[in-house]
């Protein structure tokens, strides 16, 4: 599983692909990318404890109904990483 380093590093590899880019649209896309992987970094980061373990996913008034199914499948989705 890719690790935080990691994704700060596609991050930065993203940003020097757009500084080389021929096309405005290649630039804005490897930006773009680059954005997809500070933002994996940030969440990557926001979920992982200082032990490396996985934090608990927070309970979410919005989404958790006591008792209902759908609720359980909605922090399952929510909550889960592959």
């Amino acid at each position: 599983m890719p690790t935080t380093d990691q994704f700060w590093q596609y991050a930065k590899e993203a940003i020097l692909s757009a500084s080389y880019a021929k096309t405005d649209e290649d630039r804005r896309d490897m930006l773009d990318l680059a954005r997809t992987w500070t933002q994996a970094a940030l969440l990557e980061r926001q979920a992982v404890n200082h032990d490396g373990r996985l934090k608990p996913a927070p309970h979410n008034p919005l989404v958790d109904k006591p008792g209902s199914r759908q609720s359980n499948k909605k922090q399952l989705t929510l909550c889960c990483r592959s």
